[in-house]
């Protein structure tokens, strides 16, 4: 009986820990609006444009050009640097950071998160992406790498020091 309960509360709660940066819902209630949470059900596509400029990401000896969207969070990041932080892993498919301030949000789900991807989780959790996986998540983009290759290998299995530019 005790072995019984155990798996049933290890079968409800193990799964739910591996959300990225917070515990908070990661779809949110679709009527608050919430920062970081999906403002319509369903919505995997956002209207956002790669044309908001340019930036680097240096991660040891490697520099990666990453094009940023078109609008506010991409714009509010990017005035916020060079900025060089430690991210930590998630999930095996991950690098996050947890800011000191909120950017302004828009999430949506993406649907397949791509290598490179650059978003923002929540309103202060900068993401980036080193593996393709399909995802219920909701994140507003920032920017994508344009040539990720070799990105999963250079960030490794840890913790990892990036310099944004």
């Amino acid at each position: 009986m005790k072995r019984f309960l155990i798996a049933i509360v290890l079968s409800v709660f193990f799964p739910t820990g591996f959300a990225s940066c917070t515990t908070d819902d990661p779809i949110g209630d679709p009527a608050t609006g919430q920062p970081g949470h999906a403002k319509q059900p369903g919505r995997e596509e956002d209207t956002n444009h790669l044309s908001g400029g340019t930036m680097t990401v240096k991660i040891g000896n490697a520099v990666f050009a990453v094009m940023l969207y078109d609008n506010p969070t991409a714009a509010a990041f990017k005035k916020r640097l060079p900025m060089t932080v430690r991210m930590e892993e998630q999930g095996g498919n991950e690098k996050y950071h947890n800011l000191s301030v909120n950017l302004p949000s828009d999430a949506v789900r993406p649907g397949t998160i791509r290598t490179g991807d650059l978003m923002l989780w929540g309103d202060r959790c900068i993401v980036l992406f080193y593996k393709t996986f399909s995802s219920d998540y909701a994140y507003t983009r920032i920017g994508r790498i344009g040539d990720p290759s070799g990105l999963a290998g250079i960030v490794g299995s840890g913790h990892v020091t990036v310099t944004f530019e």
